[in-house]
């Protein structure tokens, strides 16, 4: 049975909640890294700073995180951990007890992150959430929501949803939508995803991932993809074959 580490508080807005994980930077430049030959010299040789890695895994000091193992949420107002422990699928009682024992009545942001070989150095230096420990029974009970996993694609080719499914081998029943825009004309990125993903806040999400990332706001094609999180998306097989480069991956509970 995984264990869940658990992390809340009240922070001004959901932007800095995604800054603080926000890991773009430091997994742009491994990819970088990992793809390129090396020059033979060594300081354009070296492995990227760990500096580049967001706050969340310079607090925990760790590389980085799974997405897929982590929920992190943000509301607008505050609430109790009744609510929290709804939206998480934990146990209530266990989650209130932390609470307590944290004497926090109610926050507005929280991360859960799935991990049972975490290993949390004490320290004295500010986070921006406190941790409140871990909970023993983070297994989503029957029924609950799925956590999705969204991918976005960008690049200059055009091509037809049959295509694509065909020359990635992608099956319909293993993927929620696929959704792929072409035009002559590049067009803005941002204005595709927010017409094209339901979600607002997945689909701000993405925006503003793209504006940390420094990507160009405009493109000829824009493939959004979405599955369940079980199921295992080859990134790098469909970038590859479909000549597109790969943006990021987003995950929703």
């Amino acid at each position: 049975m995984k264990s869940t580490h658990l992390w809340a508080g009240q922070i001004a807005s959901n932007s800095l909640l995604e800054t603080y994980l926000d890991q773009s930077m430091y997994l742009k430049a491994w990819a970088k890294y990992d793809h390129e030959l090396p020059t033979g010299n060594e300081e354009q040789d070296a492995e990227p700073s760990p500096n580049l890695r967001c706050q969340f895994c310079k607090d925990l000091d760790i590389d980085t995180y799974d997405e897929d193992m982590m929920i992190f949420k943000y509301y607008n107002h505050l609430v109790d951990a009744d609510t929290i422990a709804k939206d998480l699928h934990v146990d209530s009682q266990q989650l209130s007890k932390l609470f307590e024992a944290y004497k926090i009545e109610n926050c507005n942001a929280v991360i859960a992150y799935h991990e049972d070989n975490l290993k949390l150095k004490k320290t004295s230096q500010p986070t921006l959430l406190k941790h409140l420990g871990q909970l023993d029974n983070p297994e989503m009970p029957a029924g609950s929501k799925t956590i999705k996993s969204h991918y976005l694609w960008i690049g200059a080719v055009k091509l037809s949803k049959a295509e694509i499914i065909k020359s990635t081998g992608l099956k319909g029943k293993e993927i929620d939508s696929l959704n792929f825009h072409y035009s002559k004309e590049k067009k803005r990125i941002d204005e595709t995803i927010m017409l094209e993903v339901q979600d607002f806040d997945l689909a701000e999400r993405m925006v503003l991932n793209l504006d940390h990332m420094g990507i160009s706001p405009t493109a000829h094609a824009v493939l959004l993809l979405s599955a369940d999180n079980s199921f295992k998306i080859d990134i790098e097989e469909i970038s590859k074959t479909l000549g597109m480069d790969f943006i990021a991956e987003f995950a929703t509970g």
